[in-house]
């Protein structure tokens, strides 16, 4: 894969390709975000946007925990579209 330039970049991934841990306060290589709701999945507001992902049943974390999420590489669907 290329990298274009002057383009717009959109990431697709199931909710069970990620991964979701508390935070510990060390600087983490994935994206850090807060649990805005709990029901089957984990809804995680990452700089505005909604994340839904998809835990193991023994995992549950409160609203407002402050969270890092990771994948796999592979995992991602990655498309572009140029910019305007």
């Amino acid at each position: 894969m290329r990298p274009i330039a002057n383009s717009l970049v959109f990431v697709s991934l199931r909710p069970e390709n990620i991964s979701i841990t508390v935070k510990d306060g060390a600087a983490g290589s994935g994206w850090e975000g807060v649990v805005d709701q709990r029901a089957v999945d984990h809804i995680v507001r990452v700089s505005g946007t909604e994340i839904r992902v998809r835990t193991n049943r023994a995992m549950s974390l409160p609203e407002g925990a402050e969270v890092s999420l990771g994948f796999a590489p592979n995992a991602a669907v990655v498309m572009t579209r140029e910019a305007a």
